[in-house]
């Protein structure tokens, strides 16, 4: 990637591709915005990439920002990552109760920016605590959300969990009508069998996460980390390759 830059307390990183001018517009050390120019289309867009405090009280200041942000809007917008907090009780499995106070706001504000959240496919949940048992806590922390400006450039769009592998919370993959399809069927066609065995390991894991979510017991968390040790192995082969 030609340009790479990071917001001001370096806990939010983000890359971008040749023929695409940025500018940043604010820089937090819970979000950072920028404004993308994309010279093939000639169209502009504004990216807000989030890391938001895992304090309640802290959070506050990054809806009172994304308000601000949202009042004068007038690209389209998109909005996401770790927002470090639940939308309702459904989307936490485990420890200590869920009470509507500590995601009231987050609520609030999505609906009072008028976004609209893009919806997901596979694992409901994008964060594990790496416990089994009785101390197993999953969360679904990390989301996406655009304007309607965004929907209308676009069209249907996807965000895809991806298997929790190396981190504790699932990268977020958003897509947009076919070209996850053209790629897969690109690489396949090009690299041949280990692009083909990484891709078949990667939706072994997403099998295999699906139980350990609904019940993780002993034995349903070594048969995901197996399942992930060999997705692993096939991520070291494509590196090498």
């Amino acid at each position: 990637m030609p340009y790479a830059n990071f917001n001001c307390n370096g806990k939010i990183w983000f890359f971008v591709q040749d023929k695409v001018d940025v500018e940043v517009l604010f820089d937090t050390e819970q979000s950072i915005i920028v404004k993308l120019f994309f010279h093939d289309l000639n169209k502009a867009m504004v990216v807000s990439m989030v890391y938001a405090k895992s304090d309640e009280g802290e959070r506050l200041q990054l809806w009172d920002d994304m308000y601000g942000l949202s009042s004068n809007m007038a690209f389209p917008w998109l909005i996401g990552s770790d927002f470090n907090v639940i939308l309702n009780e459904e989307e936490k499995i485990g420890g200590l109760p869920v009470f509507p106070q500590e995601y009231e706001d987050f609520a609030f504000c999505m609906n009072s920016y008028d976004l609209h959240e893009i919806p997901f496919k596979w694992s409901p949940f994008t964060w594990w605590n790496g416990r089994g048992a009785n101390d197993c806590i999953f969360k679904r922390l990390d989301r996406m959300f655009h304007n309607e400006l965004f929907q209308n450039w676009f069209g249907n769009l996807e965000v895809e969990h991806l298997s929790r592998t190396g981190s504790d919370h699932a990268p977020l993959l958003l897509t947009c009508g076919d070209q996850t399809y053209s790629l897969s069927k690109w690489s396949k066609d090009t690299f041949g069998d280990i692009f083909k065995q990484l891709i078949i390991r990667e939706d072994i894991v997403k099998i295999k996460v699906q139980p350990f979510e609904k019940d993780p017991s002993e034995e349903n968390r070594m048969v995901m980390q197996r399942a992930q040790a060999e997705l692993k192995l096939y991520l070291y082969y494509e590196e090498e390759f």
